[in-house]
């Protein structure tokens, strides 16, 4: 029995901006991730970053605020990514989803069609 059978006559969508922006995701997450990384040891592993802050516990809150926006950016590049797949499903080949040879409704003369 074959699951995916494709419509016949359908004819596929050419790749967008999605394609893209899609391509361009790991990198925006590495740098999204690795510069508050570098800023957050750098404050920490130097004495410049207690003589910013004030004191050794505001620092500490500024590196979770760091780590905060780390995982805000994250979900935020995640939710792009399944934005441009659920597109690039989309724009994919359509397929016969649900066939009924026995309609409960019968055919278009019992409906009165």
């Amino acid at each position: 029995m074959n699951w995916f059978r494709r419509l016949p006559g359908f004819r596929r969508a050419p790749a967008g901006r999605e394609l893209d922006i899609f391509r361009m995701l790991p990198g925006a997450l590495l740098w999204g991730t690795a510069l508050p990384a570098m800023a957050g040891a750098l404050l920490k592993g130097t004495p410049v970053g207690t003589l910013l802050f004030g004191s050794e516990r505001r620092l500490q809150i500024a590196i979770y605020e760091l780590i905060g926006a780390v995982l805000v950016y994250w979900v935020a590049v995640g939710t792009v990514a399944i934005g441009c797949i659920l597109v690039m499903i989309m724009k994919g080949p359509a397929y016969i989803a649900d066939e009924f040879p026995d309609h409960p409704l019968g055919g278009p003369e019992r409906r009165g069609e």
